[in-house]
């Protein structure tokens, strides 16, 4: 086993044994008298419960991770007794060292760590601090790495208040766009989730959280143009209230082309759910331009069409048409 712990192989003249179970080697800063449970679960396997009934005790959860990946913990539940608050959690890499550590309570109940730096195995060491029971089903989470490429991810989550996230790679300057389609929240109220996008600078794109409403039918389209900086962009998708959701998420790049005045119509096949075209042309100030869509057929049938008309400059839009 490496320092956190694994699996213990025992080679001889008749062949090798690898245990049944891990062994778990707990980091000097928690201290193995006060481990009271521990749990090993598999990346995008099933729930872990895990219970603390004394103040001031460790719970572990452990995972397997490989290297330059992305993951969650997710808390499909949390009873704490006195109810309320939140308790401590302190992640150890496979060195033993703090690799991540914050907080969690029954309305932040997903954790999503850093990019691992190394593979090995991952423990999570829930602290109940002041409280006097602590009960947790706790699951880890592979992020899904999306491509632009149009493709319809399906995401859903399994426990109220949770978080989703995926990754994606973009290039600086790059113009982008995702859609969530097929929105389900049960139950239905509030009847919205909130997305943003985390760049590599650290950044969120908008700073406050875009909403997508179950009135927006067949989904919500989002705009990503002009990506600041090349790297890994994590996309974050939160139920709000007491509730569970379902969802497609669809990411794309737009299409580009040039627009002149008198000339044949540009043809322009948006197949995929919120995938968006720029389209550029050339003025002078002063000009009168019209800007016709001719017989737009579309998939749901009568679903809207709309556009934004940016000026050269400071790039600031001066015309818009909604759904």
């Amino acid at each position: 086993p490496n320092t956190t712990g694994g699996p213990i192989v025992v080679n001889t003249s008749y062949g090798q044994a690898t245990s049944a179970t891990s062994l778990v080697i707990v980091p000097n800063a928690v201290g193995v008298a006060n481990v009271v449970d521990h749990d090993p679960a598999d990346p995008d396997g099933a729930a872990q419960a895990l219970a603390i009934n004394q103040q001031n005790k460790v719970a572990l959860l452990s995972f397997q991770a490989a290297t330059s990946s992305y993951y969650s913990v997710q808390l499909d539940a949390l009873t704490l007794t006195p109810s309320g608050g939140s308790i401590n959690y302190t992640v150890y890499g496979p060195t033993g060292a703090s690799f991540a550590s914050g907080s969690v309570s029954t309305t932040a109940p997903s954790i999503h760590l850093p990019q691992t730096t190394s593979a090995g195995r991952y423990l999570v060491a829930f602290n109940s601090g002041s409280k006097t029971s602590v009960a947790i089903t706790a699951r880890v989470e592979l992020n899904t790495v999306v491509t632009a490429n149009g493709t319809t991810v399906p995401s859903s989550s399994l426990g109220p208040r949770q978080s989703k996230r995926f990754i994606f790679n973009a290039t600086n300057g790059d113009d982008l766009a995702f859609a969530l389609t097929n929105l389900v929240i049960t139950p239905s109220s509030p009847n919205y989730v909130s997305v943003n996008v985390l760049q590599p600078t650290n950044y969120y794109y908008w700073p406050s959280w875009e909403n997508c409403y179950l009135t927006s039918t067949p989904g919500c389209s989002f705009n990503l143009m002009n990506l600041w900086g090349t790297g890994t962009y994590q996309l974050f998708v939160g139920s709000n209230g007491a509730s569970t959701m379902s969802f497609g998420l669809t990411l794309s790049t737009d299409i580009a082309g040039t627009l002149t005045a008198g000339a044949s119509p540009t043809t322009l096949d948006l197949e995929a759910p919120g995938r968006q075209a720029l389209l550029t042309f050339t003025a002078t100030a002063g000009d009168n331009r019209t800007l016709r869509f001719n017989s737009p057929s579309t998939t749901p049938a009568g679903t809207g069409l709309s556009y934004i008309l940016y000026q050269p400059g400071n790039g600031g839009p001066i015309a818009s048409n909604p759904n």
